[in-house]
């Protein structure tokens, strides 16, 4: 997620105002000591898979819109991973009763965020037979939410 406002600030640009991140570009120009992110949460996205997630230090939620991926794997609604007693998320928690509230607090992060970035999934379920289709429609209604591809 700092990739960008990096490359904006290295090629001195200025970045968009909803543009999430932050620049590493001093430390790209200068030796800096290293200093601990701030962020409790962080969120990321994966378009050819129609994926979101959010991860904090000790979880870490996905959420699938597709039920079955591009590689042809099933994905369940939502995955969760204990990373503290699964670091290489090998078993999802979702369903797991005991994860009940973090469940509700991960979800409650990931929708803030897709909410924040005006995403096609809130403004309804992306439809399709296939994950292609779903993908199209899903590009479809962003670029139309976010003007995207038209002339001025």
């Amino acid at each position: 997620v700092d990739f960008v406002p990096t490359l904006f600030d290295l090629l001195e640009l200025e970045p968009p105002d909803n543009l999430q991140g932050t620049s590493f570009a001093r430390g790209c120009r200068e030796y800096v000591d290293a200093v601990p992110s701030t962020r409790e949460v962080a969120f990321g996205n994966w378009v050819d898979g129609l994926n979101f997630s959010v991860r904090t230090e000790e979880f870490k939620l996905i959420r699938n819109l597709v039920p079955v991926d591009s590689t042809g794997r099933e994905c369940p609604e939502y995955e969760l991973y204990d990373l503290r007693n699964d670091p290489l998320e090998l078993t999802n928690v979702a369903r797991e009763p005991v994860y009940d509230d973090v469940l509700k607090d991960m979800k409650s992060h990931l929708d803030g965020w897709l909410e924040e970035m005006d995403d096609p999934v809130v403004h309804g379920e992306i439809e399709g037979d296939n994950h292609e289709e779903m993908l199209s429609n899903y590009r479809s209604r962003y670029e139309a939410l976010h003007d995207v591809g038209r002339e001025e």
